[in-house]
């Protein structure tokens, strides 16, 4: 009965100790700064003084949102480019040129479509206080 009680006893000691560590490790690693040397922005922005932490997560928020936003512009921008390199074919059967024409009206609606998307991205991205460049993202000054 002795040898049970010490065994359990010792298990339960390095499983609290375990979950201590362990639970010290992760909180340290979630405080810690994100590295984002690739995208070339600073939290908070060269020259801005941030003085609550709020600020700095409302800050990090609008540039997460606006580089998502960029990269939906980017790629709404490479899908209008394939559009328009795109030739109309009507078909093997068909040449008529009444066909060619439908075609052409909907290749045409189709990038309209995708020009006032990018315009509307474009508004939500500027009023995030950035302006999108090949997707990525310039803060206006």
């Amino acid at each position: 009965m002795n040898k049970r009680v010490l065994i359990i006893g010792i298990v339960g000691i390095a499983g609290i100790g375990a979950y201590l560590y362990f639970n010290s490790k992760m909180k340290k690693a979630t405080t810690e700064t994100v590295d984002n040397s690739e995208s070339l922005i600073s939290v908070p922005p060269k020259g801005e003084v941030l003085s609550s932490p709020e600020e700095v997560l409302e800050t990090a928020k609008k540039i997460t949102d606006a580089k998502g936003l960029a990269s939906k512009v980017y790629l709404l921008r490479i899908e209008r480019a394939k559009l328009n390199s795109q030739p109309i074919r009507s078909g093997f059967l068909s040449t008529n040129e009444a066909v060619k024409l439908t075609l052409q009206k909907i290749k045409n609606e189709k990038i309209k479509e995708l020009d006032q998307k990018i315009t509307d991205i474009d508004k939500l991205i500027n009023a995030l206080g950035y302006q999108e460049a090949n997707g990525n993202i310039v803060r206006i000054v």
